[in-house]
């Protein structure tokens, strides 16, 4: 048992190092894989139909998202760039920050 949980720690500490260091994103996909693969198996263990259908349902749901995570073209960081807003002065104010044509009463 103790070797089995070095090997997985081992393990771990690679994906962790050498896959999932660059894309933030692939760390809580690896949680949700994981977790969804215990529940899978979980229900699969069970000789109920209903719940073997249901942990077929979560594979392919896992292989889905799996899927869409490596078919992303920028798997990487993202990054969103502001839109171009048009500043504009407001009604009554000149637009170099002079107050020259305010009416005042």
């Amino acid at each position: 048992m103790l070797a089995r949980a070095l090997a997985m720690a081992a393990l771990a500490w690679l994906v962790a190092r050498y896959v999932l260091d660059a894309n933030p994103l692939a760390w809580p996909m690896v949680v949700f894989i994981g977790a969804s693969l215990q529940i899978a198996a979980v229900l699969l263990s069970n000789h109920r139909p209903d719940l073997m259908a249901n942990g077929v349902a979560m594979i392919v749901f896992v292989v889905a998202a799996v899927v869409w995570m490596a078919r992303r073209e920028d798997a990487g960081i993202v990054s969103v760039a502001p839109p171009e807003v048009e500043v504009q002065p407001l009604p009554g104010v000149s637009g170099n920050g002079s107050t020259s044509d305010v009416h005042r009463f």
